[in-house]
């Protein structure tokens, strides 16, 4: 086991065909993900044994509520009580259904209130809370021991338009500041979904893939994030990280 940076990748919502149509990317740099599934009770039937077969090659489901609303408008006309019953535990019920029992949660659009947190950590292991900023230098997590973890940057490299120096210069902080970096990204592919800034070619995300591997980065999923740490850790030498990486991958 050891004590390197580590990057958290996580992917929202129900884009089940396309990530499973790279699990063999993922498979080439070594790298895992938590997939964090919305609208449970619209999964077919090929849609699951893809989920399944997501889980069964290293990867981790988490939840992403029943129907993704977004909260402030829902609170308009709901309570919290009423969101953790008709969005998190029907929801979960759907999950067990399927055959799966998430141990990471995040909050559609990055929207939470503080109230929830005690409640859905009684439920989870980890949540995933607030988006990405500008100002990233202080979004970094602990490698072990967190319950709860903000978003370090995007991984929809391709829709959002997110350059090389975007990732270089994240990595670099991580790498020199050590910890774990959560990323968040949605469908992966270059057609196929009908919100064009939430996508990352397979091309532009096998050159993140690189750049981490470059930086001698873990990847780890959200549960992970939440053990505790180990009573032997092994610290590898730095390495520093080429940037032609993203040229040879």
């Amino acid at each position: 086991m050891t004590d390197r940076p580590a990057l958290c990748l996580t992917f929202d919502d129900n884009f089940v065909d396309s990530w499973h149509d790279t699990l063999d990317l993922f498979d080439k740099y070594d790298a895992r993900a938590t997939f964090f599934l919305c609208w449970p009770e619209r999964i077919s039937a090929p849609q699951l044994r893809k989920l399944q077969e997501i889980e069964a090659r290293g990867h981790e489901i988490g939840f992403h509520t029943r129907e993704h609303v977004r909260l402030p408008k829902y609170l308009l006309s709901h309570t919290l009580e009423d969101y953790l019953d008709d969005q998190i535990d029907r929801g979960l019920d759907a999950m067990a259904d399927l055959g799966f029992h998430p141990k990471s949660f995040s909050f559609p659009y990055f929207r939470f209130r503080p109230k929830l947190i005690a409640p859905l950590l009684e439920r989870f292991e980890i949540l995933r809370l607030e988006g990405p900023y500008d100002q990233f230098h202080d979004s970094l997590s602990a490698r072990y021991g967190s319950r709860t973890v903000n978003t370090y940057c995007f991984t929809d490299k391709t829709g959002m338009g997110l350059s090389n120096s975007y990732f270089a210069d994240r990595f670099e902080w991580l790498q020199q500041e050590g910890g774990a970096a959560v990323t968040c990204g949605h469908f992966i592919g270059t057609e196929g979904n009908k919100f064009p800034k939430m996508r990352c070619s397979p091309d532009d995300l096998e050159g993140i893939l690189a750049l981490a591997r470059a930086y001698n980065f873990d990847f780890v999923t959200m549960s992970e994030l939440s053990q505790s740490r180990p009573a032997t850790v092994v610290r590898p030498a730095e390495q520093p990280a080429p940037m032609a990486a993203w040229e040879a991958a």
